[in-house]
């Protein structure tokens, strides 16, 4: 466990007298996620934020409006943030639980994701991503632990911890995610305060995540850089897609580079991508 956070709740912990603590599913810089059981049965998503970190009424508001931004994302993708609370414990959000498998654990598991399954996770993720840039927001951080597929292979994104309202948040410091939150093989290799936190970012990343899916290995790797851990840079290191699957239709190969090396020249509909 990182020792900048505060450490979870143990299994079994009553919480906020109505919740029981079974799982511990995440944990990040903000937040610890758990699985718990409403005493009248049905389980969620437990999104309890750091105390340390709720001592600042300002990041205790901004903590809960983040955590409403799914909200206003119109497509299934999105996990939905039911509502929340504040204890002794921590200020809290009682969130959709989703269960099923992400990304990343599946390319464990697999080592490459077949053809026809990585087009529908595409064509899902690019209609989630249109949802959420038709409302005027940027996810920020899409990396293959994020995106999930339940137990009906429907594609979820189970975090937006990070996401920015173009209208309320890039302003604001707080609004960049430390290094160590953030993705650095799945975001775009210039300034991260401008380009990562903006819709062409997200297709960045989605290209990226398709590359990975397809390959089994990120096509970048990341470094920080000067003049804080809050900049980083990214090359690029892995082989073209058609050097790496020689098998895949051109048109594909073609869609998924186009994002990742030619973003800032990406003007097309999200939906065109793919």
């Amino acid at each position: 466990m990182d020792p900048k956070i505060d450490a979870p709740l143990p299994r079994g912990t009553t919480f906020d007298d109505a919740w029981e603590i079974e799982l511990l599913v995440g944990s990040g810089a903000t937040a610890h996620v758990y699985v718990a059981r409403h005493m009248y049965g049905f389980h969620a998503a437990l999104k309890v934020m750091h105390p340390s970190l709720a001592t600042s009424e300002a990041r205790v508001r901004r903590f809960l409006r983040q955590g409403y931004v799914s909200n206003r994302v119109a497509h299934r993708a999105a996990v939905r943030v039911f509502g929340d609370g504040e204890t002794e414990t921590g200020t809290f959000l009682v969130m959709e639980y989703v269960h099923g498998e992400t990304l990343e654990a599946k390319l464990a598991r697999q080592g490459q994701v077949p053809t026809e399954d990585v087009l529908a996770i595409a064509r899902d993720l690019l209609a989630f991503l249109e949802a959420v840039h038709g409302a005027g927001l940027a996810h920020r951080r899409l990396n293959p632990t994020e995106v999930l597929l339940d137990r009906a292979k429907r594609l979820r994104v189970i975090d937006f911890d990070s996401a920015n309202g173009v209208e309320s948040f890039l302003q604001s410091p707080l609004s960049r995610a430390p290094l160590d939150s953030r993705s650095p093989t799945d975001s775009p290799p210039d300034d991260v305060a401008t380009i990562h936190a903006s819709a062409v970012g997200d297709l960045f990343a989605t290209g990226a995540i398709l590359y990975r899916l397809l390959t089994g290995s990120a096509p970048f790797k990341a470094s920080a850089s000067v003049p804080g851990p809050l900049d980083f840079s990214a090359d690029r290191t892995g082989a073209s897609l058609l050097s790496a699957r020689s098998d895949l239709p051109v048109d594909l190969a073609f869609a998924v580079e186009r994002a990742p090396v030619s973003y800032t020249h990406l003007t097309l509909p999200t939906s065109d991508l793919v």
